[in-house]
Formats: structure tokens, C-alpha cells, sequence
């Protein structure tokens, strides 16, 4: 598959085209490149990105500010190139620029990537923590397990928060109640009108996260649809990874969601990530036909089985 483009980070990138056109492999390219120069976890293996056994190589220009660059010890566009003839990529960047794409911490200061795969789900499972980085561009089964974690940890915290100030001040400011979890709740709302977030309750030895739908009844986490979980699971990624100022790549952001759900659902994630950059692939009419063309790349399939663009 040849494909370039250039990503303007004012405005969501959308890839779309028919069925195995490569564009999840595009989303995967963009991290395989960065992974291989810096990685959070183990590097790309070359053998997911050669199609029908060729060679190739995935090249990726990243447009760094000022601490990055003084961080990575580079200027401001650093070129990445991973050869797919190098099955073990190794030696692609200085030292200090490695050590800069690998860092990884929840400061919503602090830029960094995340991958929303296609098969994302909302699930109590595994052990893995939200500052785990080895997940965070991963297609790992539980990689958001955490998500029930993180909301009863942070409804425990701000009570902390809260307690502590009263203590200690006597008095507690609006702006200083429940500061993650209404974080939370600002974030799931720029995302659905739908469903908005109650609390935790202790019932019967057991903590509940509650949601509140448009009818007016609640909800426990675990009863959500489908298409609620996904809305939760991309609220709390936001607020727990601290992803405000981080490059976001969603497989198909539509997934799960009635076809009246598209636009909007897409509307509040460039909203929620606008100070970062998405890039998105999609097969909704609704998102298409709602962004620019020159905000769209279209892949088409080759008759070798690869793909192209146009």
C-alpha cells in the first residue's frame, strides 16, 4: 500500500474506503513508526505491516513544540522512517528523541498517543493500570479494564479532596469539588446528551457507578448498552490518560452506535480532543458527508491485494 499525506492539526483527519483497503493499517502504520523509534511497549513486528511478502517502508513527520524539542534533543519536524527490509528496527533516532517518544505520563500537559481499536470494549478485566503505558497503542483484550477502577478511585479521591480542604480551610471553593470526577462528567457530556454521570453509591457492601439516561432512570455501569460503554469508556480515557494534548487514532468511531449516533458522537470527539490531533477511519455517510474533502483520505484496493490512495 503507497499512501501519503499531510495531516493539518487544526482539523481531524478522516481515512475511508471500502473493505481491506488498508485503512486500520494506516492508524497502525502511524504507530508502528513511532513505536519502532520510541516505543511504550515491545517494538512492531515487520511482518504485520509487508503486504503479499514485499518490502516497503512507513515514514511519519512529527511537528514538535518547543520543550519537545528540547526534550528530544531535536528540531521541529523529526522525520521517522522504519525500512521493512529491517525486521528488528533499531538506531532510527538519537538516544534522547527514543527516550522522549517512549515517556509517558497522565499530565493533560504531556503529549502522547492512544488507539482506540475497532474491537474496544468496556469490560472488568485484568490487572492492568491506566498508567500502564504498554497497552495505550496496543489491541490488548483489557487494556480499559480499569475504566470501573478509575471512576470509584476518583469519586474516593475528590471526597478526599474535599474533606481535607474543609479541614484544614474551613471552607471549600465550587472549583475545588470533585475535581476528576467532574472532569468526568463535563467530558461524557461533550460526547452524548444522553446519559450523564450520577456517582458511585455504596449499597450492600458494593460500589455502584450510577448514570442518569435522558428519560430520567439510572443505570449501573455494567447494565449500559453497548453504545453507552464505548461513550464511558472514551469519557474516562480522556480524563484518566490525560489525552488533551495527545495524537488520537479511533478504527471507526461509529462503531456500536445507532446511525443517528455518527455525526454527533464524531462531533463531540474532535471536540473533546480539539486541542490534540484525530485521526480517524470511518465508514459512516453522515461523518463523510459532515467534513471537508480535503480533511478526507480515500484508499482503494489493488488488484495485487495492497492498497492506494487518490
Amino acid at each position: 500500500m503507497t499512501t501519503a499525506f499531510d495531516v493539518d492539526a487544526s482539523v481531524p483527519l478522516v481515512v475511508t474506503g471500502p473493505p481491506a483497503s488498508g485503512k486500520t493499517t494506516v492508524l497502525e502504520s502511524i504507530i508502528a513508526a513511532k513505536e519502532a523509534a520510541g516505543g511504550y511497549g515491545a517494538p512492531p513486528l515487520v511482518r504485520d505491516f509487508q503486504l503479499n511478502g514485499r518490502g516497503g517502508a512507513i515514514a511519519v513527520d512529527f511537528e514538535l513544540d518547543d520543550a519537545e524539542q528540547r526534550a528530544a534533543e531535536a528540531s521541529r519536524m523529526l522525520s521517522l522512517r522504519w525500512d521493512l527490509s529491517v525486521s528488528t528496527p533499531q538506531g532510527m533516532v538519537p538516544s534522547p528523541t527514543a527516550s522522549m517518544l517512549r515517556s509517558f505520563d497522565c499530565s493533560p500537559q504531556s503529549w502522547k498517543m492512544e488507539y482506540f481499536h475497532a474491537s474496544r470494549q468496556l469490560a472488568d478485566m485484568g490487572s492492568l493500570a491506566w498508567t500502564d503505558a504498554s497497552a495505550r497503542v496496543s489491541k490488548r483484550a483489557g487494556k480499559y479494564g480499569w475504566v470501573r477502577r478509575f471512576l470509584v478511585e476518583s469519586t474516593q479521591y475528590d471526597a478526599g479532596t474535599t474533606l481535607r480542604g474543609l479541614r484544614e480551610q474551613g471552607i471549600v471553593l465550587g472549583a475545588d469539588v470533585r475535581p476528576r470526577t467532574s472532569r468526568f462528567a463535563a467530558a461524557l457530556a461533550s460526547l452524548t446528551s444522553q446519559l450523564a454521570w450520577v456517582g458511585c453509591e455504596h449499597v450492600a457492601g458494593e460500589t455502584t457507578c450510577v448514570f442518569a439516561r435522558a428519560t430520567g432512570s439510572e443505570v449501573e455501569l455494567a447494565a449500559l448498552s453497548d453504545s453507552e460503554k464505548i461513550t464511558v469508556l472514551v469519557a474516562t480515557a480522556y480524563v484518566a490518560l490525560g489525552l488533551d494534548r495527545s495524537l488520537v487514532l479511533i478504527d471507526h468511531p461509529e462503531q456500536h452506535l445507532h446511525p443517528e449516533k455518527h455525526l454527533s458522537f464524531f462531533q463531540g470527539v474532535c471536540s473533546l480532543f480539539a486541542e490534540g490531533q484525530v485521526v480517524v477511519t470511518t465508514s459512516s455517510p453522515a461523518i463523510l458527508r459532515a467534513v471537508r474533502r480535503e480533511q478526507v483520505v480515500v484508499l482503494e484496493p489493488e488488484a495485487s491485494g495492497g492498497g492506494g490512495m487518490r
